[in-house]
């Protein structure tokens, strides 16, 4: 199957109404995107922001009449409303294969390895991730994912226990186990993340009774760990202070990340404290923390 791709470039009053004209003309799929470099790095709880200028793209069935869309869209929206629009035609491929030929294998902290399956892992590699990228976020590639694949490479010990708040694909949790952890726990609050967390697991060898997996209203909040580790957003890092806290063993880690370096101070602010913190690691504009529970 192939598409006809539109794209509009327009202003932010004028995207709410182009979505639904999009929608109401049978596209399959749209998408936003920043059209004038203009980041949102992380909005605010329960909010939905667009960009000043934005490029609305709208994905529509190969045999669409786009001169008809097009001749739609001028009665609908005045001129300066769109700045320019164009239409790309999108052929069928297999983007999961063109997303595996892309993926390389990755070193973390000279000792850990994660390798797509269509890759070899270096000869003289201790320990080995097999991790294909998918639906749930967490392969390597990505500052924050870096930066706690790095320090679990250094600091999980034999018969350790984790939990991995909001584990994605589950790669932290896989890690720590193949890294010598004996048991942990992967939660998330999206059902693909968990069903990906299963799949890689399986595909690494881990377990079943290594690894639970589960949504939070599943969880038991009274267990404690000696390392917890939480790579989300800053946002989601505040309203879990208390709980991310609790479910630290005294004399164990917290490790979070997925916070800009301008929110450092905030997240600290934002924990109890008898989290006191002992490290910090800065990647680009990422930041990670490190702290302990102490009584």
């Amino acid at each position: 199957m192939a598409w006809q791709q539109l794209t509009l470039h327009t202003t932010r009053e004028y995207v709410e109404a182009l979505e639904a004209w999009c929608d109401m003309l049978g596209a399959l799929a749209i998408t936003l995107c920043d059209d004038a470099d203009e980041p949102i790095l992380e909005p605010k709880l329960g909010s939905s922001p667009v960009w000043s200028h934005t490029a609305v793209t709208a994905l529509f069935e190969e045999d669409c009449d786009t001169a008809a869309i097009e001749k739609n869209l001028t009665t609908q929206f005045a001129a300066d409303q769109i700045a320019y629009l164009a239409w790309q035609f999108i052929p069928d491929e297999d983007w999961e294969r063109r997303c595996l030929a892309d993926a390389k294998p990755l070193c973390f902290a000279d000792k850990l390895w994660v390798v797509p399956s269509h890759c070899q892992a270096p000869d003289d590699a201790s320990v080995i991730m097999q991790l294909d990228p998918g639906l749930a976020f967490g392969t390597g590639t990505h500052p924050t994912t870096a930066m706690c694949l790095a320090w679990l490479a250094e600091h999980v010990e034999n018969n350790a226990s984790i939990i991995d708040y909001g584990c994605g694909s589950g790669i932290l949790a896989i890690a720590a186990l193949l890294l010598g952890a004996e048991k942990a726990i992967a939660i998330d609050y999206d059902p693909q993340a968990l069903l990906a967390t299963k799949e890689n697991a399986a595909k690494n060898n881990i377990a079943p009774e290594r690894l639970e997996v589960c949504l939070p209203e599943n969880f038991q909040t009274t267990v404690q760990s000696g390392l917890v580790v939480a790579n989300i957003l800053a946002n989601p890092l505040i309203s879990l202070a208390n709980l991310l806290t609790s479910l630290t063993a005294s004399g164990g880690y917290l490790v979070l990340s997925g916070l800009l370096t301008e929110q450092e101070m905030v997240i600290k602010s934002a924990y109890p404290d008898k989290i006191q913190w002992i490290q910090t690691v800065i990647q680009d504009q990422w930041c990670l923390l490190v702290g302990k529970k102490i009584d």
